[in-house]
């Protein structure tokens, strides 16, 4: 087994690999990369979203309106109701003396586009002078006090993950597919897998190095192979996550409605302790996407290889920092890489950094996290706080401190 000393010469060569490689990825013309995923119409699967105030009136109101009920989010005592008019099923439900609440049950998307062809590689890490935003971001710092611990557990909620990837073997479990409805997430799409690399890409098994390479992985599956998925999967997939006992939840994903199933589910993460991070959206305006407007996720746009902000992210008052998210490199399945962009990229920089302070300091909490991440941003734009970089754009050797 190396020694501590022969480990951290090891983080310092590869700190100095990351450095030596800069920062010259240029921003793609309007003819090329267009970074995708921003909703813009109120895009609704045909269901419906309601709860009941208590469980005498929902089976009342089920039988009486003969509801076709076709899922529940249990933990929040919410039905899933199959309609063929939506819109109309909604107004008559809110008549209803008995409903808490009833909405429609909205689409969500994966804030990415693929940006060049996958690369199919073996060796040790061959990807690491292409990985500009680890060295944006000092991770190799931080890596010289830890990689991470596998006790702490980051879930990515989104298209699954494809735990054989060489990268991730060993590093993920199986987790829970709301697409499928089976327990096995794994990605067929190429999204969910990329968000996991960046998390937690172990170091010296080739191609890609994450944030925390020593993290364990949460799989949660619950978009589909075009990236799209439905308010009521994600809900489903929070909920899941947050009784697996993860530390960290990952969400590369959203939709353009405010969501009260959406918030609840929320709500119970953080009630459970948990640190929720979410991509801000790719509209590049000032429009909120949820999840990450929701009063306490930790909202996060991204940033170019320049520090400035990326043509594609949207901002916001409710953002909380930025990080890279403009041509990535990570892991794709079949044990390939490929750059995407997107704010989608952002989010799970931030999400591995925090299982990374949580791995140096366990004992901290959920907003003890996002102080410490967001203290320790390095400030871009205008002094202070602002809309665009939120408190800054991450910087994980001075929050891991």
């Amino acid at each position: 087994m190396p020694s501590p000393a022969s480990n951290l010469s090891r983080l310092a060569l590869l700190g100095a690999t990351l450095a030596a490689a800069g920062c010259g990825l240029a921003r793609p013309d309007a003819a090329g990369l267009r970074a995708a995923g921003g909703v813009q119409a109120q895009a609704t699967t045909r269901r419906v979203l309601v709860k009941f105030k208590d469980a005498r009136l929902q089976q009342a109101t089920v039988q009486r309106m003969r509801l076709a009920v076709v899922g529940r989010i249990a933990r929040l005592d919410t039905l899933v109701v199959r309609a063929a008019d939506p819109q109309a099923m909604v107004q008559a439900l809110r008549a209803e003396p008995g409903v808490a609440y009833a909405e429609l049950d909205h689409v969500a998307k994966a804030f990415v586009a693929p940006a060049t062809p996958a690369l199919p590689l073996a060796g040790k890490d061959e990807l690491l002078p292409r990985l500009w935003g680890m060295a944006k971001i000092e991770a190799p710092k931080a890596w010289g006090v830890t990689t991470g611990s596998r006790q702490v557990k980051v879930a990515v909620v989104d298209t699954g993950v494809d735990y054989n990837h060489p990268d991730l073997r060993g590093r993920t479990t199986k987790g829970f597919d709301y697409i499928n409805g089976d327990g096995d997430a794994m990605d067929d799409n190429e999204h969910g897998t990329h968000c996991a690399g960046t998390v937690a890409a172990g170091i010296n098994d080739g191609g890609v190095v994450g944030v925390a390479p020593n993290v364990t992985i949460v799989p949660v599956k619950v978009l589909d192979a075009e990236g799209s998925g439905s308010y009521s999967s994600v809900a489903n997939g929070i909920i899941y996550a947050s009784d697996e006992n993860v530390n960290v939840i990952s969400l590369s994903l959203g939709g353009p409605s405010t969501s009260p199933t959406l918030e609840s589910a929320v709500r119970y993460a953080k009630d459970k302790g948990i640190l929720v991070v979410a991509a801000m959206g790719n509209d590049g305006d000032d429009v909120p996407q949820y999840p990450a407007a929701i009063p306490g996720v930790m909202g996060v746009g991204a940033t170019n290889s320049k520090d400035e902000i990326a043509y594609f992210s949207s901002r916001g008052q409710h953002i909380s920092v930025s990080a890279p998210g403009d041509l990535i490199m990570s892991c794709i399945p079949g044990g390939k890489y490929e750059r995407f962009s997107g704010t989608s990229m952002a989010c799970p920089h931030v999400a591995g950094l925090a299982a990374l302070v949580k791995s140096k300091h366990p004992a901290l909490g959920a907003a003890d996290l996002r102080a410490r991440i967001e203290k320790g941003a390095q400030d871009l734009g205008p002094k202070g706080f602002d809309p665009t970089f939120g408190h800054g754009r991450i910087n994980a050797a001075r929050a891991i401190l």
